[in-house]
């Protein structure tokens, strides 16, 4: 029992993985014009630990934000809006 302890520790299994994850330490930046998948993706990644997480609309704020700050993870829409609407 104890050999089988130390080889999940070592090496788990997909279904554990995520209990390994300490995303605490990154910055994170989610991109989606979508408030409900932004609120999703959101809830999943503060479960996951993640503190520092930055929301932005449109392609244009995702770019300002990443010229002014560097992002460990970038989740981003394939088909994000041009513009946040201040146009």
């Amino acid at each position: 029992m104890y050999a089988r302890q130390i080889a999940d520790t070592v090496n788990p299994v997909a279904g554990d993985a995520l209990k390994y994850l300490d995303l605490s330490m990154l910055n994170v930046m989610e991109a989606d014009d979508n408030r409900h998948i932004r609120d999703i993706n959101v809830q999943s990644l503060r479960a996951l630990g993640a503190c520092s997480l930055h929301m932005v609309e449109a392609s244009d704020s995702a770019f300002h934000r990443l010229s002014a700050k560097s992002h460990d993870i970038v989740s981003l829409q394939h088909c994000i809006t041009q513009t946040d609407g201040a146009a």
